[in-house]
C-alpha cells in the first residue's frame, strides 16, 4: 500500500496507510494542550491546536483603526481578566454622555481627553470603552477604580463646560422628539442642557461586578453591533495604568479532551442568556447558544465559585444527585 501524508481534520498530518497504533500517537505528542485559569472575575480556558500553527513572518505596518475587530475585542477582555486595580480601590461603572445636538466626533473626544486626564490626576484609573448612540453622539462606558469618593459627576461636567459658548445655525430642537416644537438657537455650555445634570453621566459602585465585566465587552446582540463606531478609532483603552496590577490565577487546572468538552458544554449551559416568550410554559425561552472556547484562549466573566464546580462535575468529583438539566439550574440560581 502506498503511503502518503494527508491533511486530517483531527490529527494534523497523517500517514495514509499507517498502522493505527502509530496514528494514535500523534494526538499524544501535543502534550498538556487544555488548560484552565480560575480568576477572581472570571476564567481563561486555552485549547491548543492538533496541528502547530504555521508562523507568518513579519509584522507589517498596523492599519487604519475602522471598526471594532474581533482581535481587539480579545485584548479587551484579556487585559480586563487578568488585571485588577491596587488595594484599597473601589470600583464604579460609569456612563459618559454628551447632552445636547450630535458633536463632532473629534470635539467628542476632546472633552473625554480633558476628563480621562483629570480623572488620572486625581489618583483614579480606569477601563474605558467606546460606543455610539442611534442619534451619533459618541458616549464611553468605564470602570473606574478610585480609593475615596472620585467625584466623576463634577469632573465630567467641567469636561463639557470646556466647549463653551455655542451657536446653532439653524436651531436645534431641544428634545430629540419635540412634542413642544421648543427650538434652541444658542447655549452657554452643554451643562446648561435640558436634563444634563441627570443624563450626562451616571455612576454605580459595583463596577468590578460579573454583569458589567460583560457588559463593558459585549458585542453579540443586534443592539450593540449598531453602537459600534466606525472609522471613529480606538474603541477601548486604559486610564492610569500605574493604578492596575496583574491579578494571579487562584486556580490552575489541565483538563483532558473529554474534561474539556463536559466543562464547554455545562458552562456553554449557563452562559446561555434567556428571554420573555410567552408562548412558552414558564413565559421564557433559551436564545442562541453562547458558542466560545473549542480553539484558541477564550475568556468568560462570572463567578469563580460556580467555575469551580462545574470542574468538580468535570472530574467526577462531585456527582449530581438528578439529570443535568436540573443540576445545572440548581448551578445557576
Amino acid at each position: 500500500m502506498r503511503k502518503e501524508k494527508t491533511l486530517c481534520a483531527n490529527r494534523g498530518l497523517v500517514e495514509r496507510g499507517a498502522p493505527k497504533k502509530t496514528v494514535g500517537k500523534i494526538a499524544d505528542r501535543r502534550g498538556k494542550c487544555n488548560s484552565i485559569k480560575i480568576f477572581p472575575q472570571g476564567m481563561q480556558l486555552k485549547v491548543a491546536p492538533i496541528r502547530t500553527p504555521s508562523v507568518m513572518s513579519g509584522g507589517g505596518v498596523r492599519g487604519e483603526v475602522v471598526g471594532w475587530s474581533s482581535a481587539s475585542r480579545r485584548r479587551m477582555r484579556e487585559w480586563m481578566l487578568t488585571h485588577t486595580t491596587i488595594a484599597g480601590m473601589r470600583s464604579y461603572g460609569v456612563t459618559l454622555t454628551i447632552p445636547g445636538p450630535v458633536l463632532d466626533p473629534e470635539k467628542a473626544k476632546g472633552v473625554f481627553a480633558v476628563f480621562a486626564h483629570n480623572l488620572e490626576k486625581s489618583g483614579c484609573g480606569a477601563v474605558w470603552r467606546l460606543e455610539i448612540q442611534k442619534r451619533g453622539m459618541l458616549h464611553w462606558h468605564l470602570i473606574v477604580g478610585a480609593t475615596s469618593s472620585p467625584g466623576i459627576q463634577e469632573m465630567w461636567h467641567a469636561a463639557l463646560k470646556t466647549l463653551g459658548h455655542e451657536v446653532f445655525d439653524p436651531p436645534v430642537p431641544m428634545l430629540s422628539s419635540n412634542p413642544a416644537g421648543i427650538m434652541v438657537h444658542e447655549c452657554s455650555d452643554r451643562m446648561s442642557w435640558w436634563g444634563a445634570s441627570k443624563r450626562a453621566v451616571q455612576v454605580d459602585e459595583g463596577g468590578d461586578s460579573g454583569s458589567w465585566m460583560r457588559y463593558m465587552q459585549d458585542h453579540t446582540t443586534k443592539a450593540k453591533q449598531e453602537q459600534v463606531a466606525i472609522n471613529i478609532g480606538r474603541h477601548w483603552g486604559v486610564i492610569g495604568r500605574r493604578f492596575f496590577v496583574e491579578a494571579k490565577a487562584e486556580v490552575l487546572w489541565d483538563l483532558t479532551d473529554s474534561e474539556k468538552a463536559r466543562y464547554l458544554r455545562a458552562h456553554q449551559r449557563l452562559a446561555t442568556p434567556s428571554e420573555k416568550h410567552f408562548e412558552s410554559p414558564f413565559k421564557r425561552r433559551l436564545r442562541a447558544r453562547v458558542m466560545r472556547g473549542f480553539r484558541g484562549t477564550t475568556t468568560w466573566f462570572g463567578n469563580p465559585a460556580t467555575m469551580l464546580r462545574i470542574l468538580d462535575w468535570c472530574n467526577g468529583t462531585l456527582q449530581p444527585e438528578s439529570s443535568f438539566n436540573t443540576y445545572s439550574m440548581r448551578m445557576s440560581s
